[in-house]
């Protein structure tokens, strides 16, 4: 699968009420991915807002917030949010194979994608 991610500088710009430190995308961070025969591409506009990753402080040693992942959760982040643009299973699925893509570690992708397929009902706003 070919894929063509941008590398956006993004900023802190806040606290969430869960204690987690806010980012900001200082411009746009856009992903283009072949998806069969076809493309599909993601824009994630300037100014949205994210925690990265959601990951407890307590794993933080195993998967920080930040790291190869970080464009990959910002899309999922993004993904979650945008109401009825893509299924749960699919922004999920997107998440693990962008990080593929990205050469995160296989243990990381799996454990990152185990972990937003059982805890991340919880944010999903569709």
């Amino acid at each position: 699968m070919a894929i063509s991610i941008s590398n956006p500088a993004i900023r802190e710009c806040g606290v969430s009420v869960a204690g987690a430190t806010l980012y900001e995308l200082a411009e746009p961070l856009t992903v283009v991915m072949q998806v069969g025969m076809g493309e599909l591409r993601i824009t994630v506009p300037a100014g949205f807002v994210t925690d990265l990753a959601t990951v407890p402080r307590v794993l933080w040693p195993f998967i920080a917030p930040s790291g190869p992942h970080q464009r990959a959760a910002i899309i999922h982040d993004y993904l979650y949010q945008c109401v009825g643009a893509v299924s749960r299973f699919l922004a999920d699925a997107i998440f693990r194979d962008l990080m593929q893509q990205l050469d995160v570690p296989l243990w990381r992708r799996v454990s990152a994608y185990y972990a937003v397929r059982v805890f991340g009902g919880r944010h999903w706003t569709a």
